[in-house]
């Protein structure tokens, strides 16, 4: 095992396209790291452009805040493993952002509390 054998190559610039998908997965295959990760459109691209290579698929679940409700990232989850993804990074929202958003009324400590204990049991 190599070290190159256990790093990420995420392709997740702002600015990234298709061609960056294309010349990130030759590189992560060429390489042989342990996956990519990508923007979740790019998923199934991804998948198919490294089928039968070693290197898996990932994505980010939430990206970049994490102030996705809770059931917005289950259905990106899901989308994301029904299309080839093999690993996801989750963002999580901070405890700054959540304090902001019960200062604006935004959510109930209830809610909140609700969807920290989901987080949890996850």
């Amino acid at each position: 095992m190599t070290i190159v054998s256990i790093i990420d190559h995420a392709i997740l610039h702002p600015t990234a396209d298709l061609s960056d998908l294309e010349e990130g997965c030759r590189l992560a295959d060429q390489l042989e790291v342990a996956t990519v990760c990508v923007k979740p459109y790019m998923v199934s691209l991804a998948a198919e452009l490294l089928q039968g290579s070693p290197v898996g698929v990932g994505t980010v679940i939430g990206f970049p805040h994490g102030s996705n409700t809770t059931i917005v990232k289950s259905a990106e989850a899901e989308r994301a493993c029904l299309d080839g993804a093999e690993e996801l990074d989750m963002v999580k929202l901070s405890d700054r952002e959540a304090v902001a958003l019960l200062k604006k009324q935004e959510v109930s400590p209830l809610e909140l509390i609700d969807a920290a204990e989901e987080q949890i049991q996850e």
